[in-house]
């Protein structure tokens, strides 16, 4: 999957047996083209499989300041099954995302506010939902990830020559301090991309699945790769939590609460609006105008069933 400011996200589909050293990929599906698809230049997207072949696409939208959620189907095709604006509140360029290997926390760049935001992903989350964490002593944030099976994150900072690392119990929260910092460029090769406060630190960052090596990518340098086995701590990624069948569950039922919310929310918006017509025409002239021929009519309906306006 592969997020494109300047475009959409678009999703291709790897061979397992590759015929040549060089292929050629078209996708096979592009999410952006319809306005339901909630994208708007999306600079950053994270995937993680909630079972049953069902996907959770979480994306970045940079220039309008907020990351949007997208549950696709693979067996359709990656069609997309349902979409909601995620977080929201106190955003400023979020410009990297990241799930921990569960997929019960998500991490984001928060590029304008030079800091990292960390909600637990859950039921509850949604557009105004606070950090359960914040990522402090950061320049310009842009990719990270989660290691040591979500208890450690790595943070690209692409306004420094350096990738951060920060240390939770597993349970992120509260105002936290890097523990330890890699340095990845030279002093020289930073300078050159250090066009702008925001310009010539790392930028993309992974790590391979065994958690031995990360490689980081920016103008300076395309690849580079890095042993931080003394730094990051090897974990046996078994049993990581629930099993496919309940993890299915409870992204579907996140969703079944959301559009829930979202038809309370427009039931709420339509009283509203009716209690408004209604105190409007109460307070209106025409209403004063006609109160005694109201009046007038109730009584004479009670003394004649069957009466009406009609008969005067």
């Amino acid at each position: 999957m592969v997020a494109n400011r300047t475009g959409r996200l678009v999703i291709f589909e790897l061979p397992e047996s590759p015929a040549s050293r060089r292929i050629r990929l078209s996708p096979i599906r592009s999410l952006g083209d319809e306005a339901n698809d909630l994208l708007s230049t999306p600079g950053s997207v994270s995937v993680v499989a909630v079972g049953l072949d069902l996907l959770e696409i979480i994306v970045c939208n940079n220039y309008v300041h907020h990351v949007s959620r997208h549950l696709v189907d693979r067996r359709a095709g990656y069609a997309v099954i349902a979409s909601e604006i995620l977080i929201r509140d106190g955003l400023a360029v979020p410009d990297g995302v990241a799930h921990s290997p569960s997929g019960r926390w998500i991490a984001v760049s928060n590029h304008g506010h030079h800091n990292v935001l960390l909600f637990r992903n859950d039921r509850d989350l949604g557009p105004v939902s606070g950090p359960q964490a914040v990522l402090n002593t950061l320049n310009y944030p842009h990719g990270l990830r989660f290691v040591e099976n979500g208890r450690s994150i790595l943070v690209a900072d692409a306004g420094a020559p350096f990738v951060h690392v920060f240390r939770s119990n597993g349970e992120w929260a509260g105002d936290l301090q890097p523990d330890a910092s890699i340095r990845v460029l030279s002093e020289e090769s930073f300078a050159r991309g250090n066009i702008d406060p925001a310009q010539g630190g790392p930028k993309g960052i992974d790590v391979t699945r065994d958690g031995n090596l990360m490689v980081v990518s920016c103008e300076e340098a395309p690849f580079a790769f890095f042993d931080v086995r003394e730094l990051v701590e090897q974990v046996d990624p078994k049993g990581l939590g629930d099993t496919e069948a309940e993890s299915a569950r409870d992204a579907m039922l996140r969703y079944m609460d959301f559009d829930q919310l979202k038809m309370d929310e427009a039931t709420a918006a339509i009283r509203r609006a009716t209690e408004l017509e209604i105190d409007r025409m109460i307070r209106s002239r025409s209403w004063r105008i006609t109160a005694p021929l109201r009046r007038a009519t109730a009584v004479l309906r009670k003394v004649a069933p069957g009466w009406s306006a009609t008969h005067l």
